[in-house]
């Protein structure tokens, strides 16, 4: 008669996971209350003020819509681009700015 073994080889569940030490490194580090090396943050870093840009609605012709996302992504780029070369060309000093014409109603 074989006796079998009782021994479990899984994991006890009340165990906490092995801490490794890539949780070492992006964690926050403490000493009792104090802390000593904040965690690193997660994601994009942020952007200075003058390089952040906002997000508007902004109703597009279809014809601009379907020539841009023709040329593939980054067609959102590619406008905002388009606009800002507008605006430095406008700011010219000797530029001549056009007076906008007003749509009669």
């Amino acid at each position: 008669m074989s006796e079998k073994s009782t021994i479990s080889t899984a994991p006890d569940r009340d165990d906490p996971p092995r801490f490794t030490r890539e949780m070492a490194e992006r964690g926050r580090h403490m000493l009792g209350n104090k802390v000593i090396r904040e965690a690193r943050p997660r994601g994009r870093p942020p952007k200075a003020d003058g390089e952040r840009k906002e997000k508007v609605t902004l109703r597009l012709s279809p014809e601009v819509l379907s020539y841009f996302r023709a040329q593939g992504d980054g067609w959102q780029t590619r406008i905002d681009r388009l606009l800002v070369g507008h605006v430095h060309d406008a700011t010219l000093p000797d530029a001549e700015t056009p007076s906008p014409k007003r749509a009669s109603r």
